[in-house]
Order: C-alpha cells, then structure tokens, then sequence
C-alpha cells in the first residue's frame, strides 16, 4: 500500500506538521494576546475578552461585594480600562464564591492581572497534561501526542486570549475522572462540588454520582455545594444571591446580552442551524432527552477492561459538550480529556490516522470563529459521529 497509516514514515513527518500548525496558531493567537495586555481591546474579535467580566467582578468583590452584579458599576470599571468601547459592559455572570477567589486580581493593575491570570492558566494546564499522563499511564508516544493537539487545539489558545476559566475547569474535572475511576468516594464529592463555580458543567458529576449511588461521594458533594454557598451569602448577602439568580435568568431569556448560538459547538448550536425557529427549540429538547437517556446507560456501564474504560469516559464527555446549552470556543479546552483517553485507547505507538484526526479535530473551530459567515457547526456534528460508532481499535496494540 502507499499509504499505511502505522508505518513510521508517517508518523515521523506528521510531528512536525502538528508542530509548526500549533506554533503557527499559537502566534496568530499570542499577537491578539498582546494587543489585549498592552491596548486592553482584541483587535481579532469584535467582543471584549471575557477577562473584563473576571476584573470587574474581583474589583467590586474588593472595594464593595454587595454591587458584584450592579451592571451600571461593572460598566464604569470597564469604561476606564478600554474608553473605546464604553458603549457596552461585559457582565459578570459567575457565582459570587468565585469572585472571592478572583478577588487578589484587583490588588494589581488591569495588564498585570490579565498576565497573572495568563501565567495561572499556564500552570493548570500543565498541571493537568501532567495528571492524564500519569493517570493513564501513557508512553512517551502518547505522552508527545496529548502535548501536540493541545497545541493544536484551538480552545485552549481562545481560553488563555479571554483570561477564561476553562482550564481551571479542565483541571477539576480531570482530578473527577480520575478520583471516580480509583473509587476514591471523598474525592470524587469534593471535585464533583468544586465544578459548580460553572453550573453548565454541574449536571454531569451529579449524573455520574446519582448512576450508581455512592452515598459518601453525595454527603461529600453537598457537604461543598452548602460551603459555597454559605461563602456566597457571606460576601454579597441575600440580595447579592438573588441578583445573581436573576442576572443567570436574564442570560437565558438574552435580556443583558446574547449568548451567540452560533458560535458554540453543541447540540442546540446544530438544532439552531438546522431547523426553523418555531420547532427548533423542540428538536433541542427532544435531542437532548435522547442524550440524557444515552448518557445515563452509559454512566451505569461497569468497564470490563481498559479500552472499555477509555472508550466509556469519550462518550460521557461527548454526551456532556452536546448537552450542555451553554459551550463556546474556550470550553474546547475540555477535549483534552477524551484525547487523552483516545491516545491510551489506540495503543503505545498512535496510528497516524488517530494523531492526524486529533489535530483536525483541534484546528477546525477556527474555520467558524474567524469566517463572518454562517457555517454549519460541523463539531457537534464529529461529535455525534462519534457516539454512534464503534471506538474500539480493530487490530489489538500493546498496552
């Protein structure tokens, strides 16, 4: 054959290909980056960086925590940071505990933190490259493909340019994966709590708790839910806690702002594309109810051997990015785990169609995030391809 996608041939010169794909995104990325640290405006994006909410948010909790959510503060904030657009306030639309943490970030000028909080970024994510390769045991192969479609993946670079908190998210719910697959019950509650400062990703540690119930795992869950919030009324009050709740209601119903449907990679991004507007809600919740019921069998599966184990941890995290109603370019970053599990699955030696389809995979959302035109969200659509095939390698490899 010409092509043999196990031959070393190949392998050896798809490295370099990821590689100068990944510096070359990375470059691309890294010059917004600095207009952003430097100029305080994206000049690639015509949105303010999610890092404006982040500042905001931690200079009121500073300066006066009972106006965290007053919009017309965070305006003024933002308005003597980027003067340009002052038209305009990025809310900040995160549980209040979070700011308490986020709180440091006001001590420090608005560059400062956003480098502080790149730096941050930088750590965790490395931290948590660390714990899948541990965890997983992976060769050096493996080890060297999880770092290069981390390079290639797009989330990971739109999360470091808005100062995001996905990788944080990455992190936790790795420190999750692993801490249910060891059976570790005070563990798995204490992460599977610690996930709530993103509700959206909330409902699948709860899932995965509730499948097969682990009662310890449960006391401990709520056990960190009850400190939270117990931290959330102590740093804005009653009325803090409601003005939150309306300020999650009015996200849904797009009274403060819209959440760009179209620019996410889920199951209501493709409902939306496809469908007209008076059903395409319903095929939504119809599609979803589908996937819940698809995504509980498969959190009931007891894995027999490690490629069942592999192949069950893709599919719930596939489930859960289709799931959730609320997934955007910076929470790609969360594909890191499944690739992981991908790279052990398919063996010490990766096959280079595996190697090339996790660079593929990584690098097609920038298509839809720089095109101004309307596209047909093709990852939710790789996605659902994937839940309904057979992952398992055909021919057997080492472990």
């Amino acid at each position: 054959m010409f092509f043999d996608p196990n031959k070393e041939f190949w392998r050896r010169r798809l490295i370099p290909v990821a590689l100068g794909l990944g510096l070359g995104l990375s470059l691309f990325m890294g010059s917004c980056w600095w207009h952003v640290f430097y100029y305080h405006s994206a000049p690639c994006s015509a949105y303010k960086p999610d890092f404006f909410a982040f500042y905001s948010g931690a200079k009121l909790t500073w300066e006066e925590r009972s106006s965290l959510y007053d919009l017309d503060k965070q305006s003024a904030i933002q308005k003597s940071i980027d003067p340009a657009h002052a038209d305009w306030a990025l809310p900040y639309v995160y549980p209040p505990f979070l700011a308490f943490f986020l709180m440091p970030l006001a001590w420090v000028s608005f560059s400062t933190a956003f480098m502080v909080m790149t730096v941050t970024n930088l750590l965790l994510l490395l931290s948590a490259l660390i714990l899948l390769k541990r965890n997983l045991s992976l060769s050096g192969q493996q080890s060297q493909w999880l770092i290069l479609s981390t390079l290639c993946n797009f989330g990971v670079h739109y999360t470091i340019l808005e100062g995001q908190t996905s990788i944080l998210a990455l992190l936790i719910l790795s420190l999750f994966v692993f801490a249910s697959t060891a059976d570790k019950r005070f563990a798995t509650g204490f992460w599977s709590g610690f996930i709530s400062f993103k509700p959206q990703l909330l409902f699948l540690p709860i899932l995965i708790l509730l499948s097969r119930p682990r009662w310890r795992a449960l006391v401990t869950f709520t056990a960190v839910i009850l400190v939270l919030c117990v931290l959330s009324y102590a740093l804005v009050g009653i009325v803090g806690i409601k003005e939150y709740l309306a300020v999650t209601r009015a996200i849904e119903t797009k009274d403060i702002f819209r959440d760009y449907v179209e620019r996410m990679h889920n199951l209501r991004a493709l409902a939306y594309f496809l469908f007209p507007l008076r059903w395409r809600d319903y095929v939504w919740w119809g599609g979803s109810l589908v996937l819940l019921i698809f995504l509980i069998r498969i959190c009931r599966i007891i894995p027999q051997d490690d490629a069942s184990l592999a192949i069950k941890w893709i599919k719930i995290f596939l489930a859960m990015i289709l799931l959730t109603p609320h997934f955007h370019d910076h929470d790609l970053t969360l594909m890191i785990i499944p690739t992981a599990f991908v790279l052990k699955l398919y063996g010490k030696v990766v096959p280079s169609y595996v190697s090339l389809s996790l660079v593929i995979v990584g690098l097609l959302p920038l298509i839809r995030s720089t095109l101004n035109v309307p596209l047909l969200p093709f990852m939710p659509v790789i996605f659902i391809a994937l839940l309904l095939i057979d992952l398992r390698p055909k021919r057997s490899q080492p472990n």
